[in-house]
């Protein structure tokens, strides 16, 4: 590496070190205020609320009740286990990125560096796009509970609704993960064709002016 390159480098590696916490901590902010500002939207009863009303009224189901009622307290206490641990991911992330940033210096190490920032960067906005799901089973939730004296209350479904529900929480970050890859092999791509027409027009560059100075000597 060049000093001329590595110098600007060298800068903004120095800036993004002393900058990190107050760049994790703004972002940590704008997510939150998606968050206050959804529900600030969308004010409604709360979906946990709703899960309870609809439990509380599956007693009549017997060893099927039971045994949802089973499955769902099991994924509830991993969708808090999962919490706790983005938690952890979210403080760990904030210790660790002055570290990351710094290696971002050697080439060999600058993938790393970018699939980090986006685990990070999902693991963050994860709880907005958990918000956004739990808005939606709740206003299904509450239109169950207000289906009319016709249609009335089917806890088996709700219950199921609610096991859903949790499944697709876990399920999101992996899912955001996914799509934030998705434009990895084609950028890999385009950076290798450009790496090989670069390399052909040297080549070919080279070439020419080698024939150039055959010429020449020739003359001479």
């Amino acid at each position: 590496i060049e000093i001329k390159h590595l110098l600007p480098q060298l800068a903004v590696v120095f800036l993004a070190i002393n900058m990190s916490i107050f760049g994790i901590d703004a972002i940590i902010s704008l997510s939150n205020a998606m968050i206050h500002a959804l529900y600030a939207a969308f004010p409604s009863t709360t979906v946990w609320g709703v899960l309870g009303s609809i439990t509380s009224q599956s007693a009549s189901l017997g060893l099927v009740a039971l045994f949802i009622l089973i499955v769902f307290i099991i994924l509830a206490v991993i969708l808090l286990v999962y919490y706790v641990m983005r938690l952890v991911i979210l403080y760990l992330g904030a210790i660790l990125a002055p570290l990351v940033i710094l290696l971002w210096l050697l080439p060999s190490f600058k993938d790393f560096v970018t699939a980090a920032a986006k685990t990070y960067l999902t693991t963050i906005f994860v709880l907005f796009v958990h918000v956004v799901i739990l808005l939606l089973a709740a206003s299904i939730f509450a239109g169950m509970l207000n289906g009319g004296p016709v249609t009335g209350l089917n806890p088996l479904m709700g219950a199921i609704v609610g096991i859903a529900t949790l499944i697709t929480l876990l399920k999101t970050q992996r899912m955001m993960m996914e799509l934030s890859y998705v434009s990895v092999g084609p950028k890999a791509l385009r950076k290798l064709g450009s790496q090989f027409v670069t390399g052909v027009s040297y080549i070919s560059t080279k070439s020419k002016a080698l024939k150039a100075a055959s010429a020449e000597g020739a003359a001479k």
